[in-house]
């Protein structure tokens, strides 16, 4: 993506977030989920506020068994460490053998995002 194109992306999302005719939980979907809906967000919230800081062997089982839900599609053997910022996860497509560290940011705002 170009810097131009960047730039509008960004000023369009600054847009949406700070509209005061937009309600908090709209612009939290929208900046976070990236999608609407209350299952959604229901499921993300849950998914990640209890699992995502669980220390140790079981929360990595957690998360591995977890986190695929919240994402387009993952592929086999993806290993997702603690306290991860994951913003519009429908976006995302994470391949084979992926390790997401602790304290990592995954994020896929814009439009142009291919998989």
């Amino acid at each position: 993506m170009t810097e131009s194109k960047r730039e509008i992306v960004h000023s369009e999302l600054r847009s949406r977030i700070t509209d005061p005719s937009v309600s908090p939980l709209k612009k939290y979907q929208s900046f976070v989920l990236g999608k609407k809906g209350l299952l959604f967000l229901l499921k993300y919230e849950i998914i990640t506020g209890i699992f995502g800081l669980l220390p140790g062997v079981l929360g990595l089982i957690t998360r591995k068994l977890l986190y695929p839900m919240l994402f387009k599609r993952t592929g086999k053997n993806v290993i997702f460490g603690r306290n991860l910022t994951i913003r519009h996860p429908k976006k995302i497509s994470v391949g084979n053998n992926v390790v997401f560290d602790d304290n990592c940011v995954i994020d896929a705002k814009g439009n142009a995002n291919n998989g």
